[in-house]
């Protein structure tokens, strides 16, 4: 029986809008998603993780790489040496996000592409433009942290392992002669082309070797991919020629880029498993931090979306149209795609029986497989159907994207700095709780150029042991003695400080000072006390 060839290529009647149809969709999505990540990129200042992005890139490269980190003990060094090259031609607070801007409108294509390489474009589409308008995407493509460059990474990790089970023989192809560059195919003076088999091998092991300098949890990357290919791989008879050493071969490429951060990695690990902020997870902020990968923002358009039952019902909703778009792809894919959604959260549940890591953000890049999923579930529609599927899906990213843009705020430190400049003398000082708050505070208050001293407390006290971030009895008089003289002191307080006795401090100062002037920002609160005229 001969075999039906479906061609690719248009009749030569075909009109070159037609002819071109998807590729010019995949632009119009793309510039789509760049528009809703650039909108606002500067209007909100750099909260507390987005300060220390900025003021690690201080820091040498000795530093930064060093195995006793004195900047990070959770994290490994890479995003922030991207950074710190980055931020060579400016320290703008929007420069500082550009470069997750990029990387998330980057990723929206690369998503289309493993749709297509999965036989669907249509899908690809789909999958392209929900992932555009996705506003947790949105959120962290405009946030100087590595979770949008990560999402990329993946994104480019995926394709590169759909290649690699699309055509696992694809270095076989058809020999050529007179191209010197190109690898021999036998003994014969025969030479081949270079096909995207072969590039995808270097290219995934250059990729992961990356994400696992970009952060540690992306150790459950490779255990996706090797997970999700492990089945691929023990369901084919025959087994592909080759595949099994280029595919250890090229897990050992992205190790080996890796290597150099190992001893450091096993020194963080260590830190982690004594001391760290995450709180153990539960049913409620489980269902939070899933649904949120759907909601985005939203519940800063609807109060409601915060209900446990809302999520619930997100949740299993995205489960529904997973399911059923897994169904509708070739078996050839689902173990992949089905791994590059279970895999990441069920190894860091795992480890949080022993200590907890599970953070919302860490499960940004799932939502790639899962977005493709969704697309594949809606692709054989058509016409009317396939549109009103669409703007059904798109309702809540849509609104979750506006959620983000419209009702979003960050902590206020450049409001509390400018009131704080605004009044403050060069015999002031300004005690801020605590001494992690002091680094974006600074950032804005530094602009101003006054010499008034900032002391963060109570790590920054004189003699102050880090113990811990409880203030003792005598640091109280170390403040007073501080304050001894001052004409104005200034008491500047995050809504989510970590010191545990905090309030204190305050009536201390209101104690030693008549006049106490209280200004309230978004999660800040600025006390001023002075003796006045």
């Amino acid at each position: 029986m001969t075999a039906t060839v479906e061609h690719s290529l248009p009749p030569a009647t075909t009109s070159w809008w037609v002819a071109h149809r998807y590729l010019l969709a995949i632009g119009g999505i793309t510039l789509l998603g760049a528009v809703v990540r650039i909108v606002g990129l500067g209007s909100e200042p750099l909260w507390l993780d987005e300060a220390y992005t900025a003021d690690f890139t201080k820091l040498t490269l000795g530093e930064l790489w060093s195995y006793d980190p004195v900047y990070n003990k959770a994290n490994p060094p890479g995003y922030i040496v991207l950074m710190k090259a980055w931020v060579q031609l400016s320290r703008s607070d929007e420069w500082f996000r550009a470069s997750s801007v990029i990387a998330g409108v980057l990723t929206i294509p690369l998503v289309y592409a493993i749709s297509a390489r999965m036989g669907n474009r249509r899908a690809g589409l789909v999958a392209a433009l929900l992932l555009a308008l996705a506003g947790y995407h949105v959120h962290y493509s405009q946030e100087a942290r590595v979770y949008a460059i990560l999402a990329f990474l993946v994104a480019v990790i995926l394709l590169a392992v759909v290649q690699l089970v699309t055509e696992p023989d694809g270095d076989l192809a058809r020999p050529v002669r007179n191209r010197p560059w190109m690898p021999r195919s036998n003994g014969q003076g025969l030479r081949r082309a270079i096909t995207w088999t072969d590039l995808a091998w270097p290219v995934y092991g250059v990729a992961l070797g990356l994400a696992l300098h970009m952060h540690n949890t992306s150790l459950t990357i490779a255990l996706a991919a090797n997970v999700g290919v492990g089945i691929w791989w023990l369901r084919q008879k025959p087994k592909p020629a080759r595949f099994a050493r280029n595919w250890i071969v090229a897990n050992l490429l992205g190790l080996a880029i890796w290597a150099t951060w190992i001893p450091g990695f096993l020194n963080q690990l260590d830190r982690v498993s004594t001391s760290f902020w995450a709180t153990f997870p539960t049913i409620q902020t489980l269902l939070r931090d899933f649904a949120v990968q759907a909601e985005g923002d939203l519940d800063k358009i609807i109060p409601f979306a915060r209900a446990w039952w809302f999520d619930v019902l997100v949740i299993v909703g995205v489960l529904a149209l997973v399911w059923l778009g897994i169904r509708r792809m070739s078996s050839t894919y689902r173990p992949i795609i089905l791994s590059f959604i279970v895999v990441h959260p069920l190894a860091e549940l795992l480890y949080s029986l022993r200590r907890p890591v599970f953070l919302a953000r860490t499960l940004i890049w799932i939502g790639l497989a899962t977005v493709i999923a969704i697309g594949f579930a809606v692709s054989r529609l058509r016409g009317a159907r396939l549109i009103l599927a669409i703007g059904a899906l798109l309702v809540i990213p849509v609104l979750g994207t506006l959620g983000y843009h419209l009702g979003f705020e960050k902590t206020a430190w450049d409001e509390a700095a400018e009131a704080v400049a605004a009044e403050a003398g060069p015999d002031d000082v300004v005690f801020v709780m605590s001494p992690n708050n002091e680094i974006p505070f600074n950032r804005y208050f530094e602009q101003y150029a006054i010499p008034a001293d900032t002391v963060g407390i109570p790590w920054d006290l004189p003699d102050r042991e880090r113990e811990g971030m409880v203030l003792r009895p005598s640091d109280f008089d170390i403040i007073l003695d501080i304050a001894n003289g001052r004409e104005r002191v200034w008491l500047v307080l995050n809504r989510a400080v970590l010191v545990t006795n905090n309030e204190n401090v305050d009536p201390v100062l209101r104690a030693n000072y008549p006049n106490v002037e209280e200004h309230l920002f978004h999660d800040v609160q600025v006390i001023e006390y002075s003796f006045g005229q």
